[in-house]
């Protein structure tokens, strides 16, 4: 009996101790759809202005009823149906998208390779050291999303998490079944390679090039470094207004992918963001940058999250 009382008081204190354990834990925030305390919700003109017209604050996030009198008329249309092709004004769509055609492998359509290589910070001279942020285990970005501002700059996040670390991304190189070895050819550039939006990526290429809708064209997937906004190496990437990022594919990348893929990529469209005071213009950018005049038969885009950026 003494015995039996031993195991079941040992069997309590640790259920009490795990117990413990797990409330003293903070809960696991990945995403903040709250309005905080205090926001500006009022004054339009005024700073960081919330509009929460039209919320329905019942629902986790809160979400905007379309019968909402204050919200834009719009017309709602059956599950699984579209808009005609140029239709204007505003739609209501379900949840069931049907894919595109370019999207679905067809027989007979040639199918490209994808080679895969990784690559390093220690690897890299522009972003070497990278930037890594201590978020609680299991939990993505949640040093963002339970930080502060600075007291006199609501703009100001105050990340405190952040030191220089290591990453590695996997660069993915589509190579169309018509390209000729050691003859330039055109390519694009997808920022946060990897992604499960651009599963189809390959298949749409093999189509489209197929069809004689776009050249026979280098597709090149760019993992990001990781994490995710302020005091990230994703977010250093993607969200600085600067031209490193360009730098980053232009000197680092690319020859990385003619090396590993066997390609030669064309030169033609990338001069004038070689040099200087023109790089820097070419190369600032948030997401994407063009850079080329436009997308011919030669030329290198840089696409924004995986939407080809072209210019006129």
């Amino acid at each position: 009996m003494t015995k039996s009382f031993s195991v079941l008081a040992g069997t309590l204190i640790s259920v009490v101790s795990f117990t413990s354990i797990a409330f003293s834990q903070p809960a696991c925030v990945t995403q903040n759809m709250a309005v905080p305390p205090g926001a500006n919700t009022t004054d339009k003109a005024g700073p960081f202005f919330i509009d929460t017209t039209g919320l329905d604050f019942k629902t986790a996030p809160p979400t905007r009823d379309p019968s909402n009198p204050n919200y834009p008329r719009a017309t709602e249309l059956p599950d699984g149906t579209l808009p005609p092709p140029g239709a204007e004004g505003n739609f209501i769509i379900g949840p069931t998208h049907n894919p595109a055609p370019e999207t679905i492998a067809k027989e007979g359509v040639p199918r490209g390779t994808t080679k895969s290589f990784t690559l390093s910070s220690k690897e890299s001279t522009i972003y070497n050291p990278g930037l890594i942020r201590d978020d609680a285990a299991g939990c993505t970005n949640s040093s963002i999303m339970t930080t502060v501002t600075a007291p006199d700059d609501k703009s100001h996040m105050i990340v405190t998490t952040s030191h220089p670390g290591v990453w590695s991304r996997t660069i993915d190189v589509y190579v169309p079944a018509q390209y000729v070895r050691g003859s330039e050819a055109p390519f694009i550039v997808v920022g946060d390679g990897g992604s499960n939006a651009y599963k189809d990526l390959a298949v749409t290429l093999d189509n489209l090039i197929a069809q004689r809708r776009v050249p026979p064209m280098i597709a090149i997937q760019i993992g990001n470094g990781g994490q995710d906004a302020q005091g990230s190496q994703r977010g250093r990437e993607y969200d600085a207004v600067s031209g490193a990022y360009a730098q980053f594919v232009e000197r680092e990348v690319l020859p990385l992918v003619e090396k590993n893929a066997d390609v030669k990529l064309t030169q033609k469209s990338r001069r004038a963001c070689d040099h200087g005071a023109e790089f820097e213009r070419c190369g600032s950018l948030h997401h994407g940058v063009v850079l080329s005049g436009s997308l011919s038969p030669r030329a290198g885009v840089l696409a924004d999250h995986g939407q080809p950026a072209m210019a006129a």
